[in-house]
């Protein structure tokens, strides 16, 4: 199946089954007292152009199958009057057609991530913050240092 213009349904006798996974994006910046915002590092802009950015990397024009990304949930800051957000969370399901343009399409939103991000955090096997979830094991760990490093970011 092709990918087909917006609103256009194509029906037939095949079954078509699409790899999808979930990503998680999170952003830090710093807080900063409201009165002050140019302080701290607020995610909500970054996090809007990544949303807004989706239509241009899933145009079909572009891609050999139908490919697709959905925001499921946009959280950022907390409920905290006074005090600018510096905590943000976009989540996607993203799904492909074909698996090799769903994995480029993750490729680029990692990639845009990383063209706006001024540090990246890092967790290794046996010390990390988030105790419960599998960290970097050290040969992963030592290629994502050293692609960071690359993009002249720091850990």
């Amino acid at each position: 199946m092709r990918a087909s213009p917006e609103g256009q349904r194509l029906y037939g006798s095949a079954c078509v089954c699409f790899a999808s996974k979930g990503m998680e994006i999170t952003l830090t910046g710093a807080p900063a007292h409201a009165s002050t915002p140019e302080h701290g590092r607020n995610p909500a802009l970054a996090i809007a152009a990544l949303i807004n950015a989706i239509p241009g990397l899933i145009d079909p024009k572009t891609h050999k199958g139908l490919i697709l990304a959905t925001v499921i949930q946009v959280d950022i800051g907390e409920r905290a009057f006074g005090v600018s957000a510096h905590k943000g969370k976009l989540l996607l399901t993203i799904r492909g057609q074909y698996e090799r343009e769903m994995d480029a399409l993750q490729a680029q939103l990692e990639a845009a991530v990383m063209y706006g991000a001024d540090a990246v955090y890092l967790g290794g096997s046996t010390l990390s913050l988030r105790a419960k979830c599998r960290g970097f094991d050290d040969a992963a760990l030592k290629d994502a240092v050293e692609l960071v490093h690359k993009g002249g970011k720091r850990i």
